[in-house]
């Protein structure tokens, strides 16, 4: 086949064309590619640090959960523990021996109380006595003396209150007149003695038994309820048979 020079021209420049087409479709597909690709890594690296940065969240959370347990763990042990060493310290009682309490008021003594021992109770606030001896020094003079062989006594801040008296109960105003029983209550502040079963009254020309007695120590008047007998001894009698 035989080309004249004209046609070899013409066929140049195709060449150069077609090579030249090719070329920029070619550089076009590797520009897109690599567009694609850092697309992609784009992408993943967002996701990673999303990942991550749930991750983390995740993690602080449960940091924090894990932390506010722990305090409250500690805040309720501490309250636990607090409780138990209150609980302990009130479980224990407070052993005194010949125990002696009394009280002075305007430069006189009011009452006071002896005992061979004493075990104060902090639960209930009580004190209980063995061998109790309890005083009672009145406005008028006369002198209320009361001892029981176990008893026991409430006291609030170095005030005597009351006193139950539990075992083999004497109470003698002035030396004149004797009461015997086996339980009585005795109310400091009223002044008052309550024996709920058998009373035995003495003195020098008298003997009186009863149940259940109701004492007035201001007033002085001793009641007895049921079961009263009396028996006068008078004093000649006595003065004879001595």
């Amino acid at each position: 086949m035989h080309i004249n020079r004209r046609q070899s021209i013409i066929l140049s420049i195709l060449v150069i064309v077609s090579f030249f087409v090719i070329g920029t479709y070619v550089s076009n597909r590797h520009t897109v590619t690599q567009h694609a690709d850092d697309i992609d890594h784009l992408e993943n690296t967002e996701a990673t640090n999303k990942s991550t940065e749930d991750s983390t969240e995740t993690f602080q959370k449960v940091s924090t959960i894990v932390t506010d347990q722990r305090k409250k763990g500690r805040k309720k042990k501490g309250r636990k523990k607090g409780k138990e060493q209150k609980q302990e310290q009130q479980d224990v009682s407070l052993t005194l021996d010949n125990f002696h309490r009394s009280e002075i008021r305007d430069g006189k003594k009011h009452w006071e109380i002896k005992a061979r021992r004493a075990i104060f109770d902090p639960k209930t606030g009580k004190t209980t006595v063995e061998s109790a001896e309890v005083w009672l020094y009145r406005d008028n003079g006369d002198i209320v003396y009361l001892t029981s062989k176990d008893a026991h006594l409430l006291l609030e801040s170095g005030i005597f209150k009351e006193a139950h008296l539990l075992t083999d109960i004497t109470l003698k105003v002035n030396d004149e007149m004797t009461l015997t029983a086996n339980k009585a209550h005795y109310n400091h502040e009223k002044q008052t003695v309550e024996v709920p079963g058998h009373v035995t009254i003495t003195g020098e020309m008298y003997t009186i038994t009863g149940k259940r007695l109701l004492a007035d120590l201001t007033t002085e008047e001793f009641t007895l309820v049921k079961d009263v007998k009396s028996v006068i001894t008078p004093k000649s009698s006595k003065q004879e048979g001595a």
